[in-house]
């Protein structure tokens, strides 16, 4: 019975009619054979594991005690695929977003081409040539029985693959995979690329940006046209140049963490009045070890950033991630769903998955987005999270006719770039920075707009009555974009 669902899942040859098991948008919401999808996604690594003979995928080795494989063969790895995944269905998730499986690691050296990574059993990484016919027939297996493992879960899945713009062998690699998984219908969509804020080096200008994506796009008309494609932005501050507006993609899957008190809730709301393409939360969490951070508080963040995502207009949410690590840094290590400690069960499966649910798989398995009734909330730290009071930015934003705009982005920095704060504009184009050190360099920008820049020495603050170093900016203008993607 298994084999026979994930045959229907998989494939569906020829297929042309919205009943054909695809995944589509439509009036701005994803559909599946005629009904409404609202994704809820958990984000989980998956990696490639090849012994020198044979490949497989195995669930990410950071996410057992020891950072170790629990098994070292293909089949007992894909039952306890089969067994996370099946629990991942049963507490409230329909959709997996897959990292660290096919998409080439963001750091390799000058005129390495990017291959996706093979892990050793032992742990050891290796580039995994696929110019050499018989790694590539391997690796695209391997691909294969992951896809069929969450099909039999009934579980959709949004691939990571990341194209590197001008890296020889990186357009070559997602034509290879897009063409391979062209008439599966477990795919949800193509992820083509990781938080360009951080990982796009060097920076670009709206007009790179514009140009490199619009390329993107027809790579995946002409070698993905059955599926969805998608660009994963950390937030707000990718306005400057990833901007929204200019991204020729079907949705946007926005990445916000609490950075700063509320610092998602404020940006899920600026995404609901701003934002002009359907998006989503890509990735976004709380760390909660139930001590330093209460299990309750990770559960509280769970529902209400559940909630304002759906009455903000986003068409799907997304976990980070699916187990605690050892990363060595408390934000990253316990964000996960599940603890490290203990055995969880699974129903129908005989195999028990290594760690325990947190209380927070409560919210995601009584979440059913059409009974949300909360309203897109704008809470009173949205213009200034953390409320400092040292120093202060003001001024206000403007088009090329002096006409103000709301909703423009705001970025300052302290002298050697390593800390930051940003803030929006309101109506009047007018807007309040707060921070707890001198500024030195700030940057504007809105969606739609180009962007200024510049700089403002403490040397030029000026102390308020409350003993705030204040600089005024005056009027920035930020001319409209004179391109873009029409909707």
């Amino acid at each position: 019975m298994r084999g026979t669902l994930a045959l229907v899942l998989l494939l569906c040859m020829g297929c042309t009619s919205e009943d054909d098991g695809f995944v589509r948008l439509v009036d701005d919401s994803f559909h599946v054979n005629g009904r409404t999808l609202f994704p809820v996604v958990m984000n989980i690594q998956v990696n490639v594991v090849f012994d020198g003979h044979s490949m497989w995928p195995a669930s990410y080795s950071g996410y057992n005690p020891g950072d170790r494989y629990r098994f070292h063969d293909a089949d007992r790895s894909a039952e306890q695929l089969h067994a996370e995944l099946a629990l991942l269905a049963q507490n409230g998730f329909n959709t997996v977003r897959v990292t660290g499986f096919v998409e080439a690691p963001h750091r390799f050296g000058a005129g390495i081409t990017p291959y996706p990574l093979g892990h050793r059993p032992d742990g050891y990484l290796e580039p995994l040539d696929l110019t050499r016919t018989e790694v590539r027939e391997r690796f695209l297996g391997c691909l294969d029985r992951f896809l069929a493992i969450a099909a039999e879960e009934r579980l959709h899945v949004i691939l990571l693959t990341t194209i590197y713009e001008g890296r020889p062998g990186s357009q070559e690699l997602f034509v290879d995979l897009a063409e391979h998984l062209r008439n599966n219908t477990t795919i949800l969509a193509f992820d083509l690329f990781n938080e360009p804020l951080y990982f796009d080096v060097p920076a670009r200008t709206k007009q790179e940006v514009h140009r490199v994506v619009r390329g993107w796009r027809e790579l995946a008309r002409r070698h993905a046209p059955n599926h969805l494609i998608t660009i994963g932005l950390t937030g707000i501050r990718e306005t400057h140049a990833w901007d929204p507006s200019i991204l020729d993609v079907d949705f946007i899957s926005f990445h916000p963490y609490e950075y700063e008190p509320d610092q998602v809730l404020n940006e899920i709301y600026w995404y609901g009045r701003h934002v002009p393409l359907p998006w989503m939360i890509g990735e976004t969490s709380l760390p909660a070890d139930d001590d330093s951070v209460s299990y309750a508080e990770m559960s509280r963040f769970a529902k209400r950033t559940l909630e304002q995502t759906v009455a903000c207009g986003g068409i799907g949410y997304s976990w980070w991630q699916f187990k605690d690590v050892s990363w060595g840094r408390f934000h990253s290590d316990y964000m996960g769903l599940l603890s490290m400690e203990g055995m969880e069960p699974v129903k129908d499966h005989d195999m028990l998955v290594e760690g325990t649910l947190k209380p927070a798989a409560e919210v995601f398995r009584s979440f059913d987005p059409t009974t949300v009734e909360a309203t897109c909330v704008e809470l009173p730290n949205y213009l200034n999270y953390s409320q400092h009071d040292h120093s202060r930015l003001t001024g206000r934003l403007v088009d090329e006719d002096g006409l103000p705009i709301e909703g423009g982005v705001i970025l300052a920095w302290n002298e050697d770039f390593s800390h930051s704060y940003h803030t929006t504009t309101l109506a009047d184009g007018s807007f309040e920075l707060l921070g707890d050190m001198f500024f030195h360099h700030w940057i504007a920008s809105a969606i739609g707009h180009e962007m200024v820049r510049g700089d403002c020495p403490p040397s030029g603050a000026r102390k308020d009555e409350r003993g705030t170093y204040s600089y005024f900016l005056g009027e920035l203008s930020v001319p409209e974009l004179g391109f873009g993607v029409v909707r």
